[in-house]
């Protein structure tokens, strides 16, 4: 049996109410940029297609890209309106996370001396306070600091307690419109940027586009 899949003529309108990345793809409007396949957890519940995975290329949408400058290229010559970040762990290769971001939009920092953890440190878990960003758990470090931090940096031994993967800053940047800032890593949907005053701290990435000279 052969089964055909809709052409792009054929997606019906955007339902109101949809989330905006849906509208963007269906609009073909959102690049999805695959950073690199490179991991060092090695889960066994890896959702990277077997050419992906460990492999070193990043991929904008589905052409195969060797560096930043292609990635640029191809984005602004499509016109893409927004991008989305996929990979295996981007920042286990540095180099290839460095990248000039421009501010589209202000942030103002909400916490100002927030949680920082040492790797090995034991961490108490707020399982049940919500966020709408996926992948962070409210935690409380030994010092008694409070915060946001990556699950991902955290093996969790149970719904209570964890114990931290990495060393971790929660600190977050004041950002304005028009700051130029390089990243240095990624995190569900939040950069970990250095700004012109030499400052590092999160970002949230809605807040920023790809720096246009």
């Amino acid at each position: 049996m052969v089964t055909s899949l809709p052409m792009a003529t054929e997606i019906l309108p955007a339902e109101a109410g949809e989330a905006e990345g849906c509208v963007q793809c269906q609009i073909g409007s959102k690049l999805v940029l695959f950073v690199t396949g490179k991991c060092h957890w090695g889960c066994d519940y890896c959702p990277l297609s077997d050419n992906r995975r460990e492999s070193p290329d990043m991929f904008a949408n589905e052409r195969r890209c060797a560096t930043w400058q292609d990635v640029i290229d191809f984005y602004l010559n499509y016109g893409f309106e927004i991008t989305h970040y996929s990979d295996g762990d981007a920042y286990f290769k540095l180099n290839l996370a460095n990248f000039l971001i421009q501010v589209i939009k202000d942030y103002q920092a909400p916490y100002p001396d927030p949680i920082q953890a040492k790797q090995g440190e034991i961490i108490t878990l707020d399982m049940q306070k919500e966020t709408p960003i996926a992948g962070w758990v409210w935690c409380t470090s030994s010092s008694g600091k409070s915060g946001w931090v990556p699950e991902s940096y955290i093996e969790i031994q149970d719904n209570l307690t964890g114990e931290m993967r990495c060393d971790y800053d929660a600190i977050e940047l004041t950002i304005h419109k028009g700051d130029v800032l390089t990243v240095l890593k990624r995190e569900s949907d939040f950069y970990w940027a250095r700004n012109e005053k030499e400052q590092e701290g999160w970002i949230p990435i809605a807040h920023t586009d790809l720096y246009r000279k």
